[in-house]
């Protein structure tokens, strides 16, 4: 080869690597914007993550509280039956009581309607007194029932709404992830791409053509 051929050869190639590191020398400006939109990338997935975490939390959450849920439901069905029960024993005591006061105002034969002999009377107050003995043994005991149910009813009601919070707050973290962060990830990716694309093409054209220019 001859030696002006190999010089001119070289000078191309140095012309060529000069031009490349001109090319990438201004390309600085479109890095570091895509180093920005990476940056909100990772930043979108970050918040995505910690989302994530919580919809878990909050999915666990949720778990305990229906175990809690289920217990005091079971409490309040037992104090429903219960106070059925008691109930029950108080209409049975009145009726007895009832009993005893009509009894008592009844007045007793003195004589036996057979045989006409003298009855001896023999009522007695026992079953009456012992009935109002139960009843006033009853009725506190129906008192703490009932304070009781009111108590079940207040837990359940609360672990309810806090269920309710927890898939609100899971709905809108969802939301946030489906509809904003996500969203905002692909359009960032788009972003870079279109970057990337642009650089490329107008890159190797304008390579192309400088090297192009020296060759001629």
């Amino acid at each position: 080869m001859p030696w002006d051929k190999a010089g001119k050869d070289n000078q191309d190639i140095k012309y060529a690597e000069e031009v490349l590191e001109a090319d990438h020398y201004g390309l600085e400006q479109v890095k570091e914007r895509i180093a920005q939109l990476m940056q909100q990338i990772n930043e979108a997935q970050g918040r995505i993550t910690e989302a994530t975490a919580q919809r878990s939390r909050l999915s666990d959450e949720i778990v305990d509280i229906n175990e809690d849920l289920k217990s005091a439901s079971l409490m309040k069905h037992r104090y429903q039956i219960l106070r059925g029960q008691y109930h029950s024993d108080i209409k049975r005591i009145t009726f007895i009581i009832d009993g005893e006061q009509k009894l008592s105002k009844e007045k007793e034969p003195e004589h036996c309607p057979f045989c006409g002999a003298e009855m001896e009377v023999q009522r007695s107050g026992e079953y009456a007194e012992a009935a109002q003995a139960e009843l006033q043994r009853i009725l506190p005991q129906l008192n703490d029932v009932m304070d009781a149910e009111k108590d079940i009813d207040q837990e359940i009601a609360e672990h309810k709404k806090r269920i309710q919070e927890c898939d609100e707050e899971s709905s809108r973290l969802a939301q946030l992830i489906n509809q904003d962060l996500q969203p905002t990830i692909q359009e960032l990716q788009n972003q870079i791409e279109m970057l990337q694309e642009s650089v490329d093409s107008a890159s190797q054209q304008g390579i192309i053509e400088k090297i192009e220019k020296h060759i001629t």
